[in-house]
């Protein structure tokens, strides 16, 4: 009997399976590798604690490992996602999970989307909105300590533990609620690391007389990015959760095409354009603040808009 490729016992070995009762984050995929990623002192010193990174690649590549690898390096993406205990398919999440592995491997199996690597960074449970949101929430540093963490301690253990990962220009942050605003804010502030950001349901009012929307406007009237990063922004309409968000996002897409963004609307889903506009903006009536309309959201609109080819 043949001994198996040595690349095939390499990714095997990186991508141990998960019992179901092994992970604080719930059942995740049986492709993926769990890394603790320690904070660099910058981002210790503003109080963010490491934690255990879920990094997922679909399993439709374990069969031609070399194939893969030289796949991702050349068309593939990287896909950074924030609130980590919600993205899979765990038994924590109130509604299942938004389960992105499902959708993403259905995507790639049908060729719909490029060989795709997914990283997954837990929130810091009560200190979420600090980290995600502390430039409007009275802690800055919090956020600027996250931000720190994710371009400078995260992506450089996912390079290093994977060094075939797709490089910044086919790596892409996406969020939900308090998530998408972490989403852009990282990217809108180190363009030189991403591609791009998918927004689902971000942005909201603060108090009476503030909303999530300000660092954002502060931001681009002070220091408007040199490159700028392709975005994608919707929200729902069907609870009032989702109509506050409508009225935030309407200012944050106001200020982007001020800063010299071109929009480009998608009623139902995303549809790839032969000249890529930057900022791409979707409405979807029925859906609420929730995982299953998120869940919905990844496959209509999140993946095809990070997997176009540019």
């Amino acid at each position: 009997m043949r001994s198996p490729h040595p690349l095939l016992l390499l990714l095997l070995i990186a991508m141990t399976p998960l019992r179901a009762s092994a992970s604080p984050h719930g059942v995740v995929p049986s492709h993926y590798k769990e890394i603790h990623v320690k904070p660099s002192t910058f981002a210790a010193k503003g109080g963010v604690l490491g934690r255990t990174i879920t990094v997922w690649l679909s399993p439709v590549l374990a069969k031609d490992p070399a194939h893969a690898q030289k796949l991702l390096r050349e068309r593939g993406r990287l896909l950074v996602l924030h609130d980590n205990q919600i993205m899979w398919d765990g038994h924590d999440a109130p509604h299942g999970g938004i389960r992105i592995n499902h959708t993403a491997e259905a995507m790639v199996r049908r060729g719909e989307l490029p060989p795709l690597i997914v990283v997954g960074i837990p929130n810091a449970g009560p200190g979420r909105i600090a980290e995600f949101a502390g430039r409007i929430a009275g802690d800055p540093r919090r956020q600027k300590a996250y931000e720190h963490y994710v371009v400078h301690d995260v992506l450089p253990a996912v390079r290093a533990a994977l060094p075939y990962a797709p490089g910044a220009d086919k790596t892409y942050s996406a969020g939900v609620s308090y998530g998408a605003d972490a989403a852009l804010s990282v990217v809108l502030r180190h363009p030189d690391k991403f591609a791009g950001a998918a927004v689902l349901s971000g942005y909201r009012k603060f108090g009476p007389h503030t909303s999530t929307v300000e660092p954002i406007a502060k931001l681009l009237a002070s220091k408007p990015p040199a490159k700028r990063p392709r975005l994608l922004i919707g929200t729902g309409l069907a609870d009032h959760h989702e109509r506050d968000h409508q009225g935030e996002l309407g200012k944050l897409v106001k200020l982007l095409v001020g800063a010299g963004y071109n929009v480009t609307e998608h009623p139902q889903h995303y549809r790839a354009t032969s000249s890529d506009k930057t900022l791409h903006v979707f409405t979807d009536p029925p859906a609420q603040h929730n995982e299953l309309s998120w869940r919905a959201q990844m496959g209509q609109w999140v993946l095809p808009f990070v997997g176009q080819n540019l």
